[in-house]
């Protein structure tokens, strides 16, 4: 493999600027083009496999950008590619053209395919993650024993004895009606089991994920720091209940239809959510004062005091608990639900809101030195998987830096 020249001045990353471009799109267009050319060493094309494997946006904009027309196949890229072309379709899309640019012929196809990447996925990642895009220095960050690390799947059984049982990694597990693989725990039903009043809960601390599947067939993921108590088996034809404490949890509802009419219902201290077979989710953490309903599929009626409505998917009913009025609004399902799906994703939420979330699911505290530093507003994904550092690194754009203690995270 051809060893690629060194850019005297970082001409790219002049352009990068110049786009308005930060540091951290900067690298990954410039770690595209040396895949693309086939100048990249094995540790480049692993880097690039695992951002593109970071969420579905990220997959998407490489698949956009191996498919953009100025690319062709693999032969033009290489043999057939015209770098002076490419330049000069990029050149009107940058405002001010470097004054020093390298004059060596493969240098400046390099330029001219990072320049093209920089176009196409710099403005694309600019609303895949963007917040502040101006840039803040180059103070760097200060990690004092991090313990701070992604969630796992983990929860504790409480039976109906008392006994708590608790529920982590690979272990598997085989309780009365129930076995679990370390991931989900499944109830199966058995004959003379209809006329059980036996109840379990389970609990998933912060820094946790479970899920779970009914003796009806039903599934229920739990987000971080989330509560649900639940009949170890319902009896066939009488109303299904399960009583939802607090925290996150999705719902794939058994459709009535398979349990002789009988319909499925959430109870929880502001709201009941009636279904007949559906998918939605409830979020109702102890800090916070609204709850958040979002039906994916099929319709539910949920109600609050006197106040009560359906819902069609798409929709979201938002309840004060001040007033425990109801309120529709349209959402984008798959964002509100990402969790779900191994990340998080965020459209214009301020920093706070994004660090209450992180903070659940890294099981950390979180200071903010700057309180004015809480309302600056976010876009992006981030994969459940990556670690703390990794993820601050993405969105410290929009301040100077920050520390981590141990399990605190400090952003100044």
């Amino acid at each position: 493999m051809v060893k690629t020249p060194e850019i005297s001045g970082d001409a790219i990353y002049t352009i990068a600027k110049t786009m308005n471009i930060s540091k951290q799109y900067y690298h990954i267009s410039r770690l595209i083009a040396r895949v693309i050319i086939g100048q990249s060493d094995e540790n480049e094309k692993k880097a690039v496999q695992r951002w593109v494997e970071t969420s579905p946006e990220n997959r998407k904009i490489y698949d956009n950008i191996r498919k953009a027309t100025w690319y062709g196949n693999k032969k033009q890229a290489h043999g057939e590619f015209d770098p002076e072309k490419a330049w000069l379709r990029i050149k009107p899309q940058i405002n001010t053209y470097p004054k020093v640019l390298p004059v060596n012929k493969q240098m400046y196809r390099y330029i001219a395919v990072a320049a093209v990447i920089l176009v196409l996925a710099g403005f694309m990642l600019k609303t895949t993650w963007s917040g502040l895009i101006p840039f803040s220095g180059e103070e760097q960050p200060v990690i004092v024993r991090n313990s701070i690390v992604p969630g796992q799947h983990t929860a504790v059984l409480t039976l109906s004895t008392g006994t708590e049982l608790t529920l982590s990694g690979s272990d598997t597990k085989t309780i009365p009606n129930a076995t679990t693989n370390g991931k989900e725990l499944i109830y199966t039903k058995k004959p003379g089991d209809e006329n059980t009043t036996a109840f379990h809960t389970l609990t998933v601390p912060r820094g946790g994920q479970y899920a779970m599947t009914l003796s009806d067939g039903s599934r229920i993921w739990l987000n971080s720091e989330s509560k649900i108590s639940y009949p170890v088996t319902f009896e066939e034809g009488k109303p299904r209940i399960v009583r939802f404490i607090y925290g996150e949890a999705y719902f794939e509802i058994s459709p009535a239809s398979a349990h002789q009419g009988a319909a499925f219902t959430v109870h929880h201290e502001l709201q009941e959510i009636e279904v007949l077979g559906t998918q939605f989710d409830i979020k109702a953490f102890l800090d916070e004062a609204t709850v958040y309903t979002t039906l994916v599929e099929g319709s539910v009626k949920i109600a609050s005091g006197e106040d009560s409505r359906v819902m069609r998917p798409g929709e979201q009913a938002v309840l004060q608990s001040a007033d425990n009025r109801i309120r529709l609004n349209t959402v984008d399902t798959s964002r509100e639900v990402s969790w779900k799906n191994g990340y998080f994703t965020f459209k214009d939420k301020s920093l706070a809101e994004i660090m209450k979330v992180l903070s659940r699911w890294y099981d950390m505290d979180v200071i903010f030195q700057n309180p004015s530093l809480k309302k600056q507003k976010f876009n992006g994904t981030i994969h459940k998987k990556q670690s703390i550092e990794e993820v601050m690194d993405i969105i410290k754009q929009g301040f100077d830096t920050y520390e981590i203690h141990e399990k605190t995270l400090i952003i100044r």
